[in-house]
């Protein structure tokens, strides 16, 4: 089986389990208290599985495995950022190396900022060991410390489509709330379920709503283009909201993917100033111009908005493209026509029936995270292919970010040695979330009292293994600079 029809495959399991159970399945139930509030502490890692770690100096820690298949040295030399629902949050280095790890079921990673700091954000849902009562919105520092757990508003539910910061001290935030409907226009019966697509603003200072949007009040059901339910005995998801963002002229931006179309709201009414796509489109689409179950819709400078066209959603009976594809559409507002500028292509064919964004970088490359098919890939403004990679074992994500980061943790490095029959002593050690230790200086002795510099090794990777001669029942390890400056400090340790 080729390299393509193995991710085709994939991308068609992966539908079949959304079904079952979705990122959508990740919100909470209606009706939950709202509020948000500070506490103190690291991110705590939650149960996710039996899986056992791949290090022997963090054995709680399995980051799913980045496979760089290609990087030119003109992709962008900043650290990747992807949220995983069934194993965590992680950050890699350009060139695919874990650097943080969080076990969890966690969704929609990123940097960005608060009060003016870079921080990392994304959503969390509850599970044994997470220390969260409710599935939650978090912001960390840059020590990896939570300073923030956010909840939505007027008694909603948290849906970890999305949650974006904005600079006037605020968060965008989605929700999903079930009602009943005349569903008969699209065969479903007159008094049915039907879920209602939520957009709120909230202060993250005082957690309240300071504006609030509903699908249900704006856009009518038979605009959808969802023709089954998700999972049996579940709410007839016919709007599906997954981005929301400001424009330009402080107006808001949705997108819904059931309806194929991409909506400029306006902040003051809540009416729709415009619809991009779909049955009730404001501009004509241009030839290729037309996008279905699409994803993450971003208003760019000169005329444009970039999207993450999926081509395939589990609610439709068959897919509207062969693959997904990144797009960016030109908006003439005289004319009311959206044109394409370009189209973004993988050679693999990936058909991410969920999930997945196209992140606008700033030298004008643009990362896709193909989201229901496990890739990633940088592409320089033209089209042509600068990064290439896909994760071995797992089968989705959620988005996936390029972003400069500095992390300091503020925990121990993790060392773990043993004595071999031999008279050898082997050392590993790694720093769940640093990325400037350079080098490892390792002190040893056979007493507690008596250690001794016995090497200076160059760090490598996530997780470094030193072999020394000798047999050194104690060992203590320091984390140094490019300078040389001591960073950090493990334990002392005993071998085994």
């Amino acid at each position: 089986m080729t390299a393509s029809a193995k991710l085709l495959s994939t991308s068609v399991a992966l539908a079949l389990a959304l079904i079952i159970g979705s990122t959508f399945a990740l919100t909470s139930g209606p009706g939950e208290p709202s509020g948000n509030q500070v506490v103190a502490g690291t991110a705590k890692a939650a149960e996710t599985s039996a899986v056992k770690g791949t290090f022997k100096s963090a054995p709680d820690l399995d980051p799913p495995r980045m496979n760089v298949k290609m990087r030119s040295s003109k992709a962008i030399n900043q650290k990747l950022f992807v949220g995983f629902k069934d194993r965590g949050a992680a950050i890699y280095s350009p060139n695919g190396q874990p650097i943080w790890f969080l076990p969890s079921r966690s969704i929609n990673f990123r940097v960005q900022k608060f009060r003016g700091k870079p921080v990392l954000t994304w959503f969390q849902a509850a599970t044994k060991g997470s220390g969260l009562k409710r599935n939650t919105y978090i912001i960390a520092n840059r020590n990896y410390k939570v300073i923030k757990r956010v909840l939505p508003g007027n008694g909603l539910s948290p849906d970890s489509h999305e949650f974006k910061l904005t600079n006037r001290g605020t968060a965008f935030l989605t929700s999903y709330k079930s009602t009943t409907r005349n569903l008969s226009s699209v065969g479903m019966g007159t008094n049915a379920p039907v879920a209602d697509s939520i957009a709120q603003e909230i202060d993250l200072r005082t957690g309240k709503v300071v504006w609030e949007w509903r699908s249900l009040d704006h856009v009518p059901i038979r605009d959808t283009f969802a023709e089954k339910l998700r999972r049996p005995g579940a709410s007839f998801d016919y709007f599906h909201i997954n981005s929301i963002e400001d424009a330009p002229d402080g107006n808001i931006l949705i997108s819904g993917r059931s309806t194929n179309a991409v909506y400029k709201v306006s902040r003051k009414t809540g009416r729709v100033m415009w619809t991009l796509g779909g049955k009730s489109s404001d501009f004509e689409m241009g030839k290729g111009a037309y996008f279905s179950s699409q994803h993450d819709a971003n208003l760019q400078k000169g005329n444009k908005i970039s999207i993450y066209d999926n081509g395939d959603s589990p609610v439709i009976s068959k897919p509207v493209r062969g693959q997904s594809r990144g797009l960016v559409l030109k908006l003439n507002y005289r004319k009311m026509k959206a044109t394409v500028l370009k189209s973004y292509l993988n050679p693999a064919k990936p058909l991410a029936s969920q999930q997945g964004n196209m992140q606008n970088l700033k030298n004008g490359h643009y990362l896709l995270g193909w989201g229901g098919v496990p890739l990633i890939s940088e592409h320089a403004a033209g089209g042509k292919m600068l990064f290439d990679a896909a994760f071995e074992d797992v089968g989705s994500f959620y988005r996936a970010y390029r972003s400069p980061w500095h992390g300091r943790p503020k925990t121990r490095v993790s060392v773990a040695a043993n004595v071999t029959d031999n008279a050898r002593t082997r050392i590993w050690v790694s720093w769940n979330g640093d990325s400037a230790v350079r080098r490892w200086k390792v002190m040893a002795g056979k007493g507690k009292n008596s250690l001794k510099k016995v090497a200076n090794r160059t760090r490598k990777g996530f997780e470094t293994t030193i072999g020394l001669s000798g047999r050194y029942r104690y060992v203590k390890i320091y984390g140094l600079s490019g300078s040389g400056k001591k960073i950090g400090t493990s334990r002392l340790i005993k071998s085994g």
